[in-house]
């Protein structure tokens, strides 16, 4: 073990990968501290991806171990990546942590944290309290954790269609037809149209708003075929 977590620790990052993929396929109990101590500090992204993999493979015995990086003095680049094991390790224990993250300065590090929180299926209206802004990066990031969050975030974001700000009304409607969109459900969801699905349907149809109006004859122009014919499906109802 000890020469593993030496490998795992050479300048060359190919040795260091290779010990990640030897340590999490193995998953020994003494090497699981440093490992997490590494992915914090690794900045070559192939090995830190193969790292992310390997103390995700130690599912929720890594819990504690990565909620105490998260919340130590590690940098936000590091701490964007502890999110990201997190969010794949999928302990919802992690939530109240990982939510804590959601109003945090930096960018990167907010949008990792409505990334995890989708993951871990936190309240839909906690990600809709960042909607808003004008952002273009965050503004994605956002959409795309609704996205993640699925179908069970539909009822949440109608309510959202009668706001009085326009950008928040505008981005509502373009995360009610992405999630519309077929393509952004596995192969047996798209044969099973769930109810929220016809919901967030229904609400773009009757909503008597000129910005939604706008959004979906802007979203019926886009290059994605999902977003397009689902942004026209609204717009002809």
């Amino acid at each position: 073990m000890d020469q593993l977590l030496k490998a795992a620790r050479n300048d060359d990052p190919e040795i260091r990968s290779q010990a990640a993929l030897e340590i999490g396929s193995h998953q020994p109990a003494e090497a699981l501290d440093e490992l997490v101590e590494l992915l914090c500090h690794e900045t070559i992204d192939p090995v830190v991806e193969t790292m992310t993999w390997a103390v995700v493979a130690y599912g929720e015995t890594a819990t504690p171990k990565l909620l105490a990086a998260l919340d130590s003095d590690i940098g936000n680049p590091a701490r964007v990546r502890i999110l990201h094991a997190l969010s794949k390790v999928g302990d919802p224990a992690t939530l109240p942590q990982v939510q804590a993250y959601a109003d945090d300065p930096d960018p990167a590090v907010s949008a990792k944290a409505w990334w995890a929180m989708a993951r871990l299926n936190a309240d839909p209206a906690a990600l809709a309290a960042h909607l808003g802004g004008d952002n273009a990066e965050r503004r994605e990031a956002l959409n795309r954790a609704f996205v993640q969050r699925g179908p069970d975030s539909v009822a949440a974001l109608v309510s959202y269609l009668g706001s009085d700000d326009p950008v928040i009304v505008d981005q509502v409607a373009e995360i009610l037809v992405r999630i519309i969109d077929p393509m952004t459900r596995g192969t047996i969801a798209r044969k099973r149209v769930s109810a929220e699905v016809e919901t967030a349907k229904q609400a773009l149809r009757e909503a008597d708003s000129t910005v939604v109006t706008a959004a979906l004859k802007r979203l019926a122009e886009d290059p994605r075929a999902g977003i397009a014919e689902s942004a026209e499906e609204a717009l002809a109802s």
